[in-house]
């Protein structure tokens, strides 16, 4: 898929809403809300060791890239992060979607053997049951409720009390536990003793830390931490980057638009556009209408198999990318011309013209856009 970025910088109420009629009248697919966070790092040039040669290109920006989509389409709290505008990383804090919700399915499995704590806090139903013998003798005994996940038999073993035969204990087809003592399922992966912990809690704080370690790892386990590189960056790397802006998108409304137009050749195609727009603000203080435009070229998705399976050269393997997202640009183009987008600023940069990066390459057209 090809993105590109629109920047409306002089966007007014009446530009904002003409735009959505026009898009609303087409009876596009309508996307959950959504907004963004851009963060613009500058590096301390006296932090920087005294052995760096003036032939090193030194660290000057770093931008960092939070779209609240990718978090509900892929899970995580993932954020895009590009130095100097050619090395970009994306990262995911462990402790986030992905993981609550793959602990979901364990914590219900969980309740399915533990009993919530004020079901476990309250007093044993205890009755009394006096068996009076033939020679007079009188013997007590004390009956507790079972559980209804033990499955019991007609098999009854007897035992002789003073001549007299008294049911005294039942067999069973599975191990019978006490109260405290309930028998667990969980996943190969916890390291969870029988006799060990039998409190809920403890069962979910280990599963968690196990999810963490497997997932990188991070060191904060509270379930809402936001210990992600932005904050860092902010607290423990603050003395080798400062942040100098903040943007922010608010009110993020999204479309899936299939319209038909012309690839350049004369022939009308069907093509998939997914739109997302948002107002970006600087200090609360609004800046612009931002528009962010991704063709989802179905070709483009099979080219790299393509390649392998012809075994082309590396040059031409790159001309084909580039007639590729030549074509992905055009069309682009051609639906802002066809649908009257505002006028505005376009930025369609990639990182590498060898080899496409989707998210990497949607944070460099977000950097190149969010200029102020």
């Amino acid at each position: 898929m090809v993105t590109a970025v629109l920047f409306v910088d002089q966007a007014t109420p009446t530009t904002i809403t003409q735009f959505h009629d026009q898009i609303m009248n087409q009876n596009p697919e309508t996307l959950p809300s959504w907004e963004f966070e851009l963060g613009i790092f500058l590096n301390n040039k006296y932090s920087r060791p005294p052995n760096t040669t003036t032939k090193q290109v030194p660290n000057r920006y770093l931008y960092t890239l939070q779209l609240s989509y990718l978090n509900e389409e892929e899970g995580g709290n993932r954020m895009i992060s590009i130095i100097n505008n050619n090395k970009s990383v994306v990262t995911c804090v462990p402790n986030s979607t992905n993981i609550l919700n793959a602990l979901e399915s364990f914590t219900t499995k969980g309740l399915n053997y533990y009993k919530e704590d004020d079901e476990l806090n309250e007093p044993l139903v205890v009755e009394d049951v006096s068996v009076k013998t033939e020679n007079g003798a009188k013997t007590e005994f004390k009956t507790e409720p079972i559980s209804e996940d033990v499955e019991m038999t007609d098999e009854v073993k007897h035992d002789e009390i003073e001549g007299t035969a008294v049911s005294k204990e039942l067999s069973v087809n599975d191990t019978i536990s006490d109260h405290t003592n309930i028998k667990t399922d969980v996943d190969d992966d916890v390291v969870l003793s029988k006799f060990e912990s039998k409190s809920l809690d403890e069962i979910k704080r280990r599963k968690k830390l196990l999810k963490h370690i497997q997932n990188g790892c991070c060191n904060n386990l509270n379930t809402n931490t936001k210990e992600n590189l932005e904050y860092m960056l902010a607290t423990k790397l603050q003395s080798l980057w400062t942040l100098k802006q903040m943007i922010r998108g608010q009110g993020g409304l999204g479309y899936i638009l299939k319209v038909s137009l012309d690839d350049g050749t004369g022939m009308k195609t069907e093509e998939t556009f997914t739109l997302r727009t948002s107002n970006c603000l600087l200090h609360g203080t609004f800046k612009g209408f931002l528009i962010e435009i991704e063709h989802n070229d179905k070709e483009m998705n099979l080219l790299e198999i393509d390649n392998e399976v012809k075994n082309l050269t590396e040059t031409e393997r790159k001309n084909r990318l580039i007639m590729r997202f030549g074509r992905s640009i055009n069309l682009i183009q051609t639906l802002m011309i066809n649908y009257d987008f505002p006028k505005g600023n376009l930025c369609y940069n990639v990182l590498s013209d060898s080899k496409l990066d989707h998210l990497s390459d949607l944070c460099q057209q977000y950097c190149d856009a969010l200029q102020f």
